[in-house]
Formats: structure tokens, C-alpha cells, sequence
């Protein structure tokens, strides 16, 4: 339950308790009240039975008078004056305590006043009997009308009795009844006020158990979250010097977090000083802001740096000060803080990258964009804008505006790709020609893949300007074109060439041949002999010289068929060609497992038998060499083809021998028409060979390069493609 929830609760169960307190004093005061009430009942009561006793004594007395009456007629005496008057006055002394009793009731007062005048009426008549008895000429006429008038107001005087009689016995009656529902109506609202209040306390002290018992829980859960959190949550009391003044504070409660910057286990800390338990919160003056945050009752809070355990740390700290402590919230930030400084490094190099791709764009004259075709929009990097002449700002582009920049003669099969695109699906890659801002015209390649990650269809893509690489195509096309109209030509040149040199070159070695044939030779001065010699050599060379250029002027003939080739076949018939030769100089070839390759046989056994004669040529004299052929592979290796940067799986195989090796420096050199290491007198050749070797890699998408150490030999290594 949220805090407010459990202060709105506690307020209603107050409420109820104080509802609970003043039934029961309703019903205290009722009860107080109900007291008087029947003690006033009891008075009445009693006074009304009083007042009932008064009024039997005074027709008592009334009844008394009429039986003295009624002697006095049987023996026709009158009734004795005294007896009369004391009777008449004890009657009157009544009827003036009746009178005050009955002040309150207008019906017994009008009872006693017509009481009262018959009582006046039967004294006159006693008077005229007294008066007509005691004349010595009485008659008894006259006594008895004046017994029958006093007997008259007698009758008068019982009706009167009864019908005071009547009314006061009504009077009881009503009171009795009134007491009886009094107490009936109070004993019903006694009994209701006190099951009220009985009802209103056991909800309330049922709402209070159950909100003790829901607080207790929620501290225990608050007391678990604390102890599971890594969050340092803390309560200060103030800890105060002589003078008054806040100088510390005593932990009263400290989270199970408060492990991880303190030598203190978390139970151990409540109880101890603040500056003894965080002793850096004192050297760094953190102590005394927290001090003077209490003093001025405003809360704080701030990212601090601190060094805990020979670890620099960051927290987030929290003080919220009351009357009598301080609340301390402290988080630790220091994972958040180096991710915000990673997230800005991360920014940063974002923005460079996206200002080198901005740079990139501009250079490769290519820009980027996002189409959503459902909704015709579109967002598109700053270079198709500029790319078209435009700039941003200038107008909002869509994939439908975007049409009119395309060129009306490419439009439909512009509109053509892009709805086949749309239809199957499938990425956009084609040319079309554009019209600029400007009017002019420009040549524009797209590329586009459909977000399968959407639910709408958008499209991400590039688009370049290729107007300058269709300007180079085409001039290197009329190159090439030009270029292999002169290869033709350097072809039939070739076997001109070849074929007139070749026919004197014939004719040269016939005629110094037969210049030799017979005893000629010895009939020769040995000096001309030498010439003689010497020209057979020259020719040799010679006739070596254009069969390599031959062979090098061939390589790039087209038409050849590229097949499967087993270079272990291939080596093995090399080994046998190579038999004799490395059986004479000592020599022997160890053949590795070698891979199958496409290409094209003859120019690869050429290859390799370039490589195994040079190894041959070049080997130590005092010694055979030993030459490894050995295969490896190389998995995805960049390389270029055709101008484009690829990626594939080469096969990589070594050819190393122990010969006299070369200087390194010289690696690239060795590959150049022509260039020979050593003079022509030390070791024939023609400086051909190894570049007819390189000629033959490139012929096979392949590279060919080198490494040596002068004295121990050298390694040839030759990449081939698989897929080649």
C-alpha cells in the first residue's frame, strides 16, 4: 500500500474511533440524562400518588361531612358546629395543597375552583341549618329543604371528587405510559448506540491490526528490497556538542549496500558515527555539507567522486533532511558514468563517421536513401541533392518526384525495374541516365533492398554518379578497342617476325655447321675457330630468345579453354622431363599433395618448369638442391579482380629450394621482362622466364611473388583461386 493510501487509512480509522467515542459518550449522556429523567418520574410519581392521597383524604373528609349530614337528618339534629368547621377546615387546607400541586394542570385547577365554590355553598347552607335549628320557631320544612340543599351540594361536590378522581387517575395512567415507552424507546437506543459503538470499535480496531499488520509487512518488504538492492539507502540523527550545533550524526540505519564502500557489515554500522564508518566523507568536506544541508532543512543532491578501495568510484547522493534526521539515498553510478563517457566517445566517432561518410559521398559521388513506398516518402542523404544540382532545403522529395529527374527517353525502364522490384520483391540494380538541375545530363546507378524488418514497403538504397566512369568506359573501351587492334597487329608481327627471323637465323647456323663439317674445323686458325663458336652460341641464344617471346606474346591469346587441371600430374611429368638433369647435378624435387585447379595445362606446366630450371640454374655448385613443392589453402583473402575488390578461397602453393638464393630487395625486379641478377656469361638466359611465370598467375586470376635470403635459397609462392 502507497504511503498515502496507508495515511488515508490511518485517518479513517481514526475517524471511526472518534465516531466509536462519541456514540458511547451519546449514550453516557443519554444514560446521565435518563437518570434525572426517571428520578424526576419517581417525584412525579410520587407526587402525583400524594396529590391522589390529598384528594382521597379531601372527599374523605367530604364523605365524612355527608355522613354527619345524614345523621343529623335521621335524628333531626344539626351537625355540632365545631365538628363541621374543623371538618370544612381541614377540607379547605387541602384543596389550597391541591391548588399547588395541580398549578400545572388547568383541568384540575377549574375542578378545585368549582370544589371550592360548592364548598363555599355547603358552608352558607350549614350556616342557614345552624340559623333555622336554633330559632325556637323552626320549622322542619325548612330544615329538611335546607338537608335536602346541602345533601344537593354534596352530590355536587362526590361528582366533582369523581371527576377529580378521573383526572388524576388519567394523569397516572398517561405517566405510567410514558415512562414505559420512555424506557422502552431509551432501552432501544441504548442497546443500538452501544452495538454501534461496539461495531464501530471492532472495525476500527480490526482496520488498525490489519493496517499494523500490512505496515509490518511493508517494512519487512522495504527491509528485503533494501537488503536485495545495491542502492545505499541510510538514516542520520543528529549527534549535537555542548554548544548545540550539529557536529556529526549516528547511523540508525544502514542498507546491506553499504558493504560495498565500508569495512563494516551492515547490521554492525547502526549506532556508529557517520565520520568513523565513512571516514573519506570527512576528508573531502562531504561531512560538513551534509551538516550544513540538515541545519537548512533543504534537500541536496549531487554526482560525487570518490575513492573507495584504492578504486575511483562515482555515486549519486540524495539528502533528505527533517526535523530530527536525515535521509540518505546514494546510488552508484560509476558503470553509468563510464557508459556515459563510452556514449560520448560512441558520439563522437559517430559523428566523424558520419562526417568521413558525408566526404566519402562526396568523393565517390554517391548518396543514400530510405524510401517508403506505401506513404511516398522518403529520406535521402545530402549528396542526391547534390548530386542532382539541388540543395535540402530546396524542395521534399518523394519516390514519385523523384521521376522527374529521370531522363524521358529512360523512364519506362526505369519505372519498369522499380515495379519489378516492388512485385518480386527482389533488390534494385540498374543504370539510367538523369537531367540535372542544371539541364544536364548524367549517368546514375542504384541499388536498393526492400527492410524485411517493416511492415510498410521501404526500400534502403544508394545511388551514385557514374558519369565519369561511363566517360572512362568509354574512352577505355575505344582504348581497348585500339589496344587490340594493335595486339593484332604486334601478333601478325610476331609471326612475321619470328618466321624472317627464324629463316636467316636457319640459314646463319647451316652455313657455320658446314664451315665445321668435315677436317675444315682443323684447318681453321684457332682464332677464327672461336668466332665460329661463338656465332653457333649467339644463334642458340638467339633461336631461345624468340621462342620465349613467342611463348610470352601467347600467353594473353584468347580462345584458350580453361579446365581441370591435377598439378600432381602435372609435376610428376615435369619430375620425369627433369630425370637426367637432376640426376647429373646431384638434385632431387619432393613433391607435396597439390590441389586441382581450372587453367589452362600447357602454361601451367610452363609455369612450373620455369620454376624447377631456374632452381636447377641457380643452385650451389659444390652441392645438389633440394626443391619442395607443397600446397596450403587460404580461407576468403581481399583481392582484386578485374578492378573490383573481392573476396574468395585460395589455394597457396610454395616452391623453395636451397640454392643461392638472391638479394630480397630485388623480389619484384626478378619479374621484369628482361632483367636478369647476373651477367649473361655466368648463366645463360634470356631474363624471360619469370615473367612469362607472372604472366601465366595473372592469365589465372592469381598473383606469383617472392622472398629469399642470399646463400639459403628461395621461395616462390603462387595463389590460385579455387573457383578459377
Amino acid at each position: 500500500m502507497p504511503n498515502r493510501a496507508l495515511q488515508r487509512s490511518n485517518k479513517a480509522s481514526t475517524f471511526a474511533m472518534l465516531v466509536a467515542f462519541a456514540v458511547l459518550l451519546a449514550v453516557f449522556i443519554f444514560s446521565y440524562n435518563r437518570y434525572f429523567k426517571l428520578d424526576s418520574d419517581r417525584a412525579k410519581s410520587s407526587a402525583q400518588f400524594k396529590e391522589q392521597i390529598k384528594a382521597e383524604k379531601l372527599f374523605n373528609t367530604y364523605n365524612e361531612l355527608q355522613i354527619a349530614q345524614l345523621q343529623s337528618s335521621f335524628v333531626k339534629e344539626k351537625v355540632p358546629v365545631l365538628q363541621f368547621q374543623a371538618l370544612l377546615d381541614s377540607c379547605q387546607r387541602i384543596i389550597s395543597d391541591l391548588e399547588i400541586d395541580f398549578k400545572d394542570n388547568p383541568t384540575q385547577i377549574n375542578h378545585l375552583s368549582r370544589l371550592q365554590g360548592q364548598q363555599d355553598s355547603l358552608l352558607k347552607a350549614y350556616t342557614k341549618l345552624d340559623l333555622v335549628v336554633s330559632a325556637e320557631n323552626s320549622n322542619s320544612l325548612d330544615v329538611r329543604r335546607i338537608f335536602k340543599e346541602m345533601n344537593t351540594i354534596l352530590s355536587s361536590i362526590d361528582a366533582t371528587k369523581d371527576k377529580i378522581i378521573a383526572e388524576q387517575q388519567r394523569n397516572v395512567t398517561q405517566s405510567e405510559e410514558k415512562v414505559k415507552q420512555s424506557n422502552r424507546i431509551y432501552a432501544i437506543l441504548f442497546f443500538a448506540a452501544g452495538f454501534i459503538s461496539l461495531l464501530i470499535s471492532i472495525l476500527a480496531f480490526t482496520r488498525i491490526i490489519k493496517d499494523n499488520k500490512h505496515i509490518v509487512n511493508t517494512t519487512e518488504f522495504l527491509e528485503s528490497v533494501l537488503e536485495a538492492t545495491e542502492e545505499i539507502a541510510n538514516l542520520y540523527l543528529p549527534v549535537y556538542n555542548e554548544n548545540g550545533e550539529v557536529i556529526d550524526f549516528k547511523i540508525e540505519y544502514a542498507s546491506k549496500a553499504n558493504e560495498n564502500i565500508t569495512n563494516f557489515k551492515a547490521e554492525k554500522l547502526r549506532g556508529v558515527l557517520v565520520s568513523k564508518a565513512f571516514p573519506f566523507l570527512k576528508t573531502t568536506g562531504e561531512l560538513d555539507r551534509l551538516i550544513n544541508c540538515f541545519n537548512e532543512q533543504v534537500p541536496a543532491n549531487d554526482i560525487l567522486d570518490f575513492k573507495i578501495f584504492k578504486e575511483q568510484r562515482y555515486f549519486w547522493v540524495r539528502y533528505f533532511p527533517s526535523k530530527n534526521n536525515v535521509k540518505v539515498l546514494v546510488s552508484d553510478v560509476t558503470e553509468n558514468k563510464m557508459y556515459a563517457a563510452n556514449l560520448e566517445r560512441l558520439n563522437t566517432e559517430l559523428e566523424m563517421s558520419n562526417s568521413l561518410l558525408n566526404e566519402a559521398e562526396k568523393i565517390a559521388s554517391m548518396g543514400s536513401y530510405i524510401w517508403n513506398l506505401d506513404k511516398d516518402q522518403s529520406v535521402l542523404s545530402d549528396n542526391v541533392y547534390r548530386i542532382l544540382g539541388y540543395k535540402k532545403e530546396d524542395m521534399d522529395m518523394s519516390a514519385e518526384k523523384f521521376k522527374m529527374f529521370v531522363h524521358e527517353d529512360d523512364l519506362a525502364e526505369y519505372e519498369e525495374h522499380v515495379q519489378n522490384a516492388f512485385d518480386l520483391k527482389k533488390p534494385l540494380d540498374f543504370n539510367f541516365r538523369g537531367i540535372k538541375k542544371s539541364g544536364k545530363e548524367i549517368h546514375l546507378y542504384t541499388h536498393g533492398v526492400f527492410d524485411d524488418t517493416q511492415e510498410e514497403r521501404v526500400m534502403i538504397g544508394v545511388i551514385q554518379d557514374i558519369s565519369k566512369q561511363v566517360r572512362l568506359n568509354k574512352r577505355l573501351l575505344n582504348q581497348n578497342n585500339s589496344l587490340l587492334k594493335k595486339n593484332t597487329e604486334l601478333e601478325s608481327f610476331n609471326r612475321v617476325a619470328s618466321h624472317d627471323l627464324q629463316e636467316p637465323l636457319r640459314k646463319v647456323q647451316m652455313y657455320l655447321s658446314r664451315i665445321l663439317e668435315g677436317n675444315q674445323e682443323e684447318a681453321l686458325p684457332e682464332r677464327k675457330l672461336a668466332y665460329v663458336n661463338r656465332a653457333m652460341d649467339a644463334c642458340s641464344r638467339m633461336r631461345v630468345l624468340i621462342n620465349n617471346l613467342l611463348s610470352f606474346s601467347r600467353i594473353d591469346k584468347r580462345g584458350e579453354v580453361f579446365e581441370k587441371v591435377d598439378l600432381n600430374d602435372v609435376l610428376t611429368g615435369l619430375i620425369n622431363d627433369y630425370s637426367i638433369k637432376l640426376e647429373e647435378t646431384n638434385s632431387e624435387i619432393i613433391l607435396g599433395e597439390l590441389p586441382v585447379v581450372r587453367g589452362i595445362p600447357f602454361q601451367l606446366e610452363q609455369l612450373f618448369s620455369n620454376l624447377i630450371s631456374n632452381a636447377i640454374k641457380y643452385r650451389v655448385k659444390e652441392r645438389g638442391v633440394t626443391i619442395k613443392i607443397e600446397s596450403d589453402f587460404i580461407q576468403q583473402e581481399v583481392a582484386m579482380n578485374d578492378g573490383l575488390i573481392v573476396t574468395t578461397d585460395y589455394h597457396l602453393i610454395t616452391v623453395a629450394d636451397n640454392g643461392m638464393g638472391f638479394d630480397n630487395d630485388k623480389r619484384e625486379k626478378i619479374f621484369d621482362i628482361f632483367q636478369r641478377l647476373h651477367q649473361k656469361h655466368q648463366y645463360t638466359g634470356t631474363g624471360i622466364g619469370l615473367a612469362i611465370c607472372r604472366k601465366i598467375v595473372g592469365k589465372h586470376r592469381g598473383k606469383i611473388y617472392a622472398s629469399s635470403t642470399l646463400g639459403q635459397g628461395a621461395t616462390f609462392t603462387i595463389e590460385l583461386p579455387v573457383t578459377s
